[in-house]
């Protein structure tokens, strides 16, 4: 916990420093050059996705990208937390993919084939399509339960809490779930406690975003998360690479800068408390990635691998796309080039992450 804390620490201090243009230092302990930074279009060992058909323009086009018919985009495949968009008679000229509105994403991404509305998108660069693509992205951080589907993410102050109050609702039941495969299994019996504290940090999490959102006059999701049998090693593997290594240890990230940089004293007050709660939440994600990967085949442990450098990549594009500046200044959020170099630090760091398990 402690070496997990010191880490995510010192990404978020090397990330206000460069903010205010200063320099920053490796963490002791680091070896250089041993920590896989992974950005956008260097997944090694990502397959490509189903190719689209053919483009009748590569280039730019003055149609709507989604007018209907033949210019209508194409769905290429999904990521764990985005789908890929081909845009079969190129980007409208007046879209800028370097910094798309979301009325813009909204234009370029067809409609989505989960019940969950994208929230941003950018240029697709993982793979050669014969054509440009984009990718959208229906989320970020957080643990979600296998099969939990964002809902609708409203770019406001009151969205923004309601769909924080909803991810850690449903982390609720994604710890329920994590404890009852991990006595299952046969884990050590810390691993076991520690997951049902972090059930009940994730209650107390839920309960005072709910009242932030309310305040705000928020309506709040209650939809029911499926408990499903008792999964494989590695299917669990594979969910905790994601969702806590990559994800929740981001969230942890964006909490500790907004209980920094919120505007709003009560967001900064609880944002403190779940930033301390969520630190330990990732140190036991990557202990349970310590523990599994040790029970699996050398063909399982690469597909982890290679999961969470997908989950990374994924992260490293959507992490750097605009966000609303009521949501910066008001919720302490952090502006896009901010957040995209807590994505890169934590990328950075994930060798040190893993050796602290």
């Amino acid at each position: 916990m402690q070496r997990v804390a010191s880490v995510l620490a010192h990404i978020l201090a090397s990330t206000a420093i460069v903010a205010c243009g200063g320099a920053t230092a490796d963490v002791p302990g680091d070896p250089a050059g041993t920590s896989p930074a992974t950005t956008s279009g260097s997944s090694p060992g990502k397959p490509p996705p189903p190719q689209p058909p053919p483009s009748t323009d590569a280039g730019t086009t003055t149609d709507a990208a989604t007018d209907g018919g033949a210019c209508a985009p194409v769905f290429v495949g999904t990521g764990s937390c985005s789908d890929v968009w081909h845009q079969v008679c190129g980007i409208p000229k007046d879209i800028d993919l370097t910094n798309p509105t979301q009325e813009q994403c909204d234009r370029l991404c067809g409609p989505s084939p989960a019940p969950n509305k994208y929230w941003g998108c950018s240029e697709y660069k993982l793979a050669d399509l014969p054509g440009p693509s984009v990718e959208c992205y229906t989320c970020v951080e957080g643990r979600r339960p296998e099969g939990y589907v964002d809902p609708p993410l409203v770019p406001t102050i009151a969205g923004w809490l309601a769909h924080a109050a909803d991810l850690e609702r449903v982390s609720i039941d994604a710890f329920r779930i994590l404890q009852r495969e991990l006595v299952h299994h046969g884990a050590p019996a810390d691993l076991v406690a520690r997951a049902a504290e972090a059930e009940a940090d994730e209650v107390r999490h839920a309960r005072v975003l709910a009242t932030l959102a309310r305040r705000e006059g928020a309506t709040l999701s209650a939809a029911p998360v499926q408990h499903g049998g008792v999964r494989a090693l590695v299917d669990i593997a594979l969910e905790n690479a994601i969702e806590g290594c990559v994800r929740e240890t981001y969230g942890a990230l964006v909490a500790g800068w907004q209980a920094d940089h919120a505007r709003r004293i009560d967001v900064r007050r609880v944002m403190k408390s779940v930033y301390r709660d969520e630190t330990a939440h990732a140190a036991l994600a990557w202990d349970v990635h310590a523990w599994i990967l040790e029970r699996l085949s050398a063909e399982e442990r690469a597909r982890v691998e290679r999961a969470m450098r997908d989950a990374l990549d994924e992260l490293a594009i959507a992490a750097s796309l605009p966000t609303a500046p009521d949501l910066v200044s008001a919720l302490g959020l952090p502006p896009a080039k901010e957040a995209g170099r807590l994505a890169a630090g934590l990328a950075a760091h994930m060798n040190v992450l893993s050796a602290a398990a």
